[in-house]
């Protein structure tokens, strides 16, 4: 299995919200309230605005996003959040492990799927 290391220290692995972020801020820089709206295709609907902003501060403390000031937008500046290479790897090795844990579920369900109905289970 490939090893997220990032997500392994700091715990961050077992919550889909910090591979989502990873994956939009990946796909286009994105400032915290544009995250929110981009994180509703997914099914994800962001409550509390803070939440997103302590997600984006422990990808930035562990080196897996950056952050820049952007004055360019009339209103205040915001923090346009960018992936480093080093969240372009960890987003590759967990979209793997997804990958991977897909298969295993799917395996798991048509066992199951298979004893329900009487049959052979190998």
């Amino acid at each position: 299995m490939i090893k997220s290391s990032k997500f392994e220290n700091i715990g961050m692995k077992m919550n889909p919200v910090f591979t989502i972020a990873l994956l939009l801020i990946d796909q286009k820089p994105s400032h915290g309230y544009e995250l929110v709206d981009r994180m509703e295709e997914f099914g994800i609907s962001v409550k509390d605005q803070t939440f997103i902003y302590r997600i984006l501060r422990m990808l930035e403390m562990n080196g897996l996003v950056e952050s820049k000031w952007d004055t360019s937008d009339p209103g205040p500046a915001k923090h346009v959040y960018s992936i480093t290479e080093d969240g372009k790897k960890n987003l590759k090795n967990l979209i793997q492990e997804l990958k991977s844990s897909v298969e295993m579920y799917q395996k798991l369900i048509s066992i199951y799927e298979k004893n329900e109905k009487g049959g052979d289970v190998k």
